[in-house]
């Protein structure tokens, strides 16, 4: 009889674990496959499809974002369970290896199902062929001058452009409106682009977006109802191109460092001057880091022609997000984004984010050489 029990429960927990060992063997055949393969078969095929099913519940919610109640549902699910253990244990003492057992299987279970879907819905998507390389942008390393006159001439239209924008439109922008704006200025940039498909839906509000800044998150891609959640808590200079980023991941382009390139260049499909400026913005704010790192000189020399507007904005933005830096849960969020960046080949962790830079003197060198 105890025999028969443990074989039991050994099948239980054998059974819990194979929707994480599918799911490593879906991570496993994509990483042995060419990018090419991928490219052809899965992101530009398959995930359109499983994509479109998976993102049937987000679509039905409309603007409502599903994935900020699932995630409290699952937390508060968690948390109840938790709870309730202790007191299953004290009540029920005759079945508290039954109890133990079930746990044991849920807790194992659901993480496994999770990196199963995850699998699934978005990973094989960091194998597929780079968007530099689909478009032919050659990225190589470039001179500090090189950058240097990147920095300029960014920071010379981003302040053209600021210079028409009333303050007062910056500041009481509709979301719902803005959102759908993005999706039709990225849109147009996936005719010019056809590999990049079109996103399925707008991007979403994300319930109590202040914690995703207590994070130091922007905003997060949800495979799971393949929505586009954005921290509407920050300044609005920003938001237009975290909107944008966050659909490069929905059409399956998953590095930070695409993504954001992408985003730059859907901000300036758009006919609308905030969505524009938000795209210079971030890309002139990604080259100034760049800039800094490289020459703190040269980052003041160029820092110091910021016009009136731009220099409001960026004193703002800084502002902003200076009380959620080096906190506890700053530095947790950034080890785990670094982790998981990592574990998806992203080998220099989150210093691939300073990658955008390269895809943009990559374009300015393409843009010269076509002149």
């Amino acid at each position: 009889m105890q025999n028969r029990r443990s074989i039991t429960f050994l099948l239980k927990i054998s059974c819990c674990l194979i929707p994480c060992l599918l799911g490593l063997g879906i991570l496993w055949i994509s990483r042995l496959a060419s990018p090419q393969a991928v490219e052809a078969i899965y992101s530009q095929h398959l995930f359109r499809w499983i994509a479109a099913v998976f993102g049937l519940l987000g679509r039905l919610a409309g603007p409502f974002s599903m994935a900020g109640l699932l995630l409290l549902i699952l937390a508060a699910g968690l948390l109840a369970l938790l709870f309730a253990l202790p007191v299953l244990l004290i009540r029920r003492p005759q079945r508290r290896k039954r109890i133990l057992s079930a746990y044991l299987a849920g807790f194992l279970l659901i993480p496994s199902s999770i990196l199963l879907l995850f699998a699934i819905t978005c990973a094989p998507n960091y194998q597929r062929v780079t968007f530099s390389e689909q478009c032919g942008l050659e990225v190589r390393p470039s001179s500090v001058q090189e950058l240097t006159d990147l920095c300029l001439s960014l920071l010379d239209k981003t302040n053209q452009l600021r210079d028409t924008i009333n303050p007062q439109e910056l500041e009481n922008r509709s979301f719902s409106v803005l959102s759908r704006d993005v999706q039709s200025a990225f849109n147009s940039l996936s005719e010019e682009y056809p590999f990049l498909g079109k996103a399925p839906i707008p991007a979403k509000p994300m319930i109590f977006s202040e914690l995703l800044s207590i994070l130091n998150l922007t905003g997060f891609y949800f495979p799971y109802t393949a929505e586009a959640n954005v921290n509407v808590h920050m300044p609005v200079t920003e938001l237009p191109f975290t909107v944008a980023h966050e659909l490069s991941h929905t059409c399956g382009f998953m590095r930070e460092d695409e993504a954001n390139f992408i985003a730059y260049l859907a901000c300036l499909k758009s006919d609308d001057p905030i969505i524009r400026y938000s795209g210079l913005y971030c890309a002139l704010s990604y080259s100034m880091n760049a800039l800094y790192a490289a020459s703190p000189e040269l980052y003041f020399a160029v820092r110091s022609y910021y016009g009136e507007g731009l220099s409001a904005d960026a004193d703002a933005l800084s502002a902003y997000w200076q009380p959620y830096f080096h906190t506890p849960a700053a530095k947790l969020s950034d080890a785990v984004n670094d982790t998981y960046l990592k574990a998806n080949d992203l080998s220099d962790g989150v210093q691939s984010y300073g990658r955008m830079v390269d895809l943009l003197l990559a374009q300015t060198r393409s843009e010269s050489s076509d002149k």
